[in-house]
């Protein structure tokens, strides 16, 4: 385990342990970092936990207490959460989100893409004809490849248009015509 400012700790060891259990219960690559005071002072030390995709922070959080009945040296340890996304968990979940009720898409972009964030886990196990269309969501970025807001927005404006399911013919057309590139014009 490295602390915050890179210096290595002598009691990585079982933190390092524990987070590598943690990762396997949790079903996805966790990093323990420890973070505070290096100075000697009696603030407390906090241990990080650092994942991308995977669980919600509410769904870790569930994990971590089921998970220290059965690694008793987690009890105790002050715990911060650190979760991350990649361009296509965020595209997912916010696919998901939006699916789950699809009167969502009057909401602005933003709140969609925070609320997906914070509400949809493991997005990166979606299925297949879910992973097509977030292929074609992150093909609408500048870049190919990316999740911006703007797509998202036109996304949104084609479903609220022309309805959700039209919007995900639409995406799934994008994917079947990968030549045929559009981008958002800010």
């Amino acid at each position: 385990m490295v602390d915050g400012d890179g210096a290595r700790r002598t009691d990585e060891r079982p933190a390092a342990l524990w987070a590598e259990r943690l990762a396997e219960f949790a079903c996805c690559p966790v990093l323990a970092r420890r973070d505070g005071p290096h100075d000697g002072s009696s603030a407390v030390a906090v241990t990080t936990l650092v994942w991308t995709d995977g669980p919600t922070v509410t769904q870790m959080r569930a994990l971590v207490t089921e998970f220290s009945a059965l690694e008793p040296r987690i009890t105790g340890t002050a715990l911060g959460f650190e979760h991350h996304h990649t361009a296509r968990g965020r595209a997912l979940g916010a696919l998901a989100w939006l699916d789950r009720d699809p009167a969502r898409v009057r909401l602005p972009e933003a709140i969609v893409a925070q609320m997906a964030a914070e509400q949809i886990g493991y997005p990166e196990a979606a299925p297949a004809h879910w992973q097509t269309r977030a292929a074609g969501l992150l093909g609408l970025g500048p870049h190919g490849g990316e999740f911006t807001l703007p797509a998202l927005r036109l996304l949104q404006q084609s479903a609220r248009s022309h309805g959700w399911p039209a919007a995900l013919r639409w995406l799934d057309g994008l994917a079947d015509e990968p030549g045929n590139r559009l981008s958002v014009v800010r």
